[in-house]
């Protein structure tokens, strides 16, 4: 089985059109890149449901090897967590992402990398990161169950629920100045004009992520 995996990866980079991947026909045990972060990392899922309000990530360990169907998050912060986790950046996801089926399908160059994330202060960062924390805490409070089981319609906890509903009301007052907003409606029309500020001044800000690759 394993012998029969490997014949067919040396196959696959034989008749790659990419010289360095030829090189490598001859370690088919081997990655062609490695990408694996050497610091913990946050990530989120390629494809994830369409009926979850929010699409769940978490931080792993660098000794946790991070596969192809993960979007990677190199040296992120809890606060960065916040924003990822927030009804705003769903706003953004459902009107950019794309598709498999009808499940969401991310990408950096859709969904992450246009976004136009504020700079927050000390004080922000500090109220993202206690939003982040209560988050935590309301799926530790469910160690029985799945990431893919607590995000579930119509099944998610309501601690976990109201815990997000915080983490929303902060990162909206980051990105409004205002508190909670009505509905992603509402975020998507800040968003846009934020992204329309940014652009025309030249000012937009691009932090770091990247897809994994396949070998």
């Amino acid at each position: 089985m394993l012998r029969a995996r490997l014949d067919g990866v040396k196959e696959a980079r034989l008749k790659s059109p990419t010289e360095s991947v030829q090189e490598y026909a001859s370690q088919p045990g081997l990655f062609t890149q490695d990408r694996q972060p050497g610091t913990d990392y946050f990530a989120l899922p390629e494809v994830s449901s369409e009926n979850r309000r929010w699409i769940p990530g978490r931080f792993f360990t660098s000794e946790t090897v991070a596969g192809n169907k993960l979007i990677i998050f190199p040296e992120a912060q809890p606060w960065h967590a916040a924003l990822l986790q927030s009804s705003m950046f769903m706003a953004w996801v459902e009107t950019f992402a794309g598709r498999l089926k009808s499940d969401i399908s991310l990408s950096p160059g859709l969904a992450y990398f246009p976004v136009p994330w504020p700079i927050p202060n000390k004080n922000q960062k500090t109220s993202l990161v206690e939003a982040w924390r209560n988050v935590e805490d309301a799926r530790a409070a469910y160690p029985a169950s799945t990431l893919s089981e607590l995000y579930a319609e119509y099944a998610m906890p309501a601690r976990l629920l109201k815990a997000h509903q915080s983490l929303d009301a902060v990162v909206d007052r980051l990105f409004s100045g205002r508190k909670k907003l009505s509905d992603n409606t509402e975020r998507l029309k800040v968003l846009l004009t934020a992204y329309e500020r940014m652009t025309t001044a030249g000012q937009l800000t691009i932090p770091k992520a990247r897809r994994r690759a396949r070998n």
